[in-house]
Formats: structure tokens, sequence, C-alpha cells
């Protein structure tokens, strides 16, 4: 799958028909973005096209590569969760009518 969603970012990077075909015929694709399935590094192109179609990200802690967070606040405004995985934690944020609700390990507490 990588491959071909690589080729075709790269391919939506230089032409703006080809973007928004990338963009309609991925409506449904992205509906839950995993860094394993898609690396961090595409999600700088991705994003702009897609984010608004991605309602959960699951992230991992990777010492040499921090989560394009910024461009996730950006883009994504139908998000309903984040799940944030590394080898001695595991957090999980949902979204729901505003409130965001945080998971760490066992321990859950609400803020907004």
């Amino acid at each position: 799958m990588l491959g071909n969603v690589e080729y075709k970012l790269n391919l939506a990077r230089v032409d703006k028909v080809l973007a928004a075909a990338f963009k309609y015929h991925s409506r449904y694709e992205f509906k839950c973005l995993d860094v394993e399935e898609v690396p961090f590094r595409l999600w700088g192109a991705l994003l702009p096209l897609c984010g608004s179609t991605i309602r959960h990200v699951e992230t991992k802690n990777d010492e040499n590569i921090s989560p394009p967070y910024e461009l996730i606040g950006l883009y994504c405004p139908n998000l309903e969760s984040v799940q944030w995985l590394s080898e001695i934690s595991h957090i999980v944020i949902r979204i729901e009518d505003g409130k965001r609700t945080v998971t760490f390990l066992t321990e859950e507490f609400e803020y907004q």
C-alpha cells in the first residue's frame, strides 16, 4: 500500500487536477491514519489533501522523528481521537462534543 500511496502523493504534488483527483478518490481510505501504514514523512503532503476526512490518528514514539501534531491540528478539523504509543506508555485522546478525554495507561481525566 505504501508504494502506491507515495506514488499517488508525488503525482498530486505536481498538478492541481491530480491533487483534486487524489483527494476525491482517497476520501474514504484515510479515515484512520496509522503511522505504520503511512510514515510521518508523507503526512506533510497527505494532510492538506485528506485531513478533513481523517477521524482517527495512530502514532508512535520514534526517537528520531516527532509526530507532526501541528499539521494534525491544522488540517484535521473532524478528528475524533489520537492514539500515541511508546514502549513505556499508551495514551489515547478522544474528542467528543468539544471535550477531550485523555487516557494514560489506566488513569483517565478530562480537560477542556
